[in-house]
C-alpha cells in the first residue's frame, strides 16, 4: 500500500507524516511506522505525532493490536510513549481491542500504563480489575 519509492501519479510524497504514519500502521508495515517516527521535524514537515489518529479515530497503537504485531506495540508504548487511552469512533480502547484481539504480553504492558483506558466511561486500567 505504501510503497518507497514514487511512481508515476503517485503523490505520496504530498502526504503529511501522521498520514504516512497511519498509513504504514493500517498496512501493517511496522518498520516504516518506526522510521516514519524517528524522522525528526524539519523546515517543510512538522515531526510525525504517535497519537494521531486516521478518519476512524484509531491511532498506530490501535493498528498494532489489530495486526497483532507485539514489537510494535510494546516500541510504541514504551520508546514513544503513546497514549493508550485513545477510543476509537466505534467506542474502542486500546485496552478493549487488546481485550478482544490482542495478547496477554500486551494486555500486562497497558495495565503498567497509567494512560490505560478500559472503556469509553473513563474506567481505568489495573490489575485489581481482575482482567488477569
Amino acid at each position: 500500500m505504501v510503497g518507497l519509492g514514487l511512481r508515476r501519479g503517485d503523490h505520496s510524497w504530498l502526504l503529511s507524516r501522521n498520514q504516512k504514519l497511519l498509513r504504514a500502521a493500517a498496512a501493517n508495515q511496522p518498520e516504516r511506522v518506526l522510521a516514519v517516527l524517528a524522522k525528526k521535524k524539519n523546515i517543510f514537515k512538522k515531526a510525525a505525532d504517535v497519537n494521531a489518529s486516521d478518519a476512524a479515530g484509531r491511532t498506530t497503537l490501535h493498528y498494532s493490536v489489530l495486526n497483532k504485531n507485539e514489537g510494535l506495540f510494546q516500541n510504541l508504548l514504551e520508546e514513544h510513549k503513546a497514549d493508550s487511552s485513545v477510543v476509537d469512533k466505534e467506542g474502542d480502547s486500546v485496552m478493549l481491542l487488546v481485550a478482544k484481539h490482542g495478547t496477554y504480553r500486551e494486555a500486562v504492558l497497558l495495565a503498567k500504563d497509567p494512560s490505560c483506558s478500559l472503556n469509553t466511561r473513563g474506567k481505568v486500567c489495573s490489575s485489581s480489575m481482575g482482567l488477569f
